[in-house]
């Protein structure tokens, strides 16, 4: 009873612009909480399938660069530096920061530098 059932391809179907627009105005719509800076990385990543992460990987070049320039700055504010846990932590998200150098983006890799993002925008409020 061994039946020849045809196996389906898994094919990708390209999406128009109206779709794509759609997409991201219902995204911008229910995520507004999210930095203007998160908001841009995240649309960078969603469609880095466009020009196979070359734009993705451009943005993230830049961005861990201001974002290692504003932490690195971070460790002469007094409440860092006066708390050694607090430097210690800081050294960490440099030294994760300085790993994205040479790094292929990924899902952890956007992960992680959205919550820096996060962490470097709590740096400036505080000032």
């Amino acid at each position: 009873m061994h039946e020849n059932i045809p196996l389906l391809e898994n094919t990708l179907e390209p999406i128009d612009n109206i779709v794509y627009q759609s997409f991201v105005k219902k995204y911008n719509e229910q995520y507004t909480s999210l930095l203007n800076e998160q908001k841009s990385l995240l649309g960078k990543y969603i469609s880095s399938f466009k020009d196979e992460g070359l734009e993705l990987k451009l943005y993230l070049h830049e961005e861990v660069g201001r974002l290692k320039t504003v932490v690195k700055g971070s460790l002469n504010l007094e409440e860092v530096s006066s708390d050694a846990t607090m430097m210690e932590k800081t050294k960490e998200v440099l030294n994760i920061l300085e790993s994205y150098r040479d790094v292929n983006p990924s899902q952890e890799v956007v992960s992680t530098v959205l919550k820096i993002q996060q962490l470097v925008r709590e740096i400036h409020s505080d000032d």
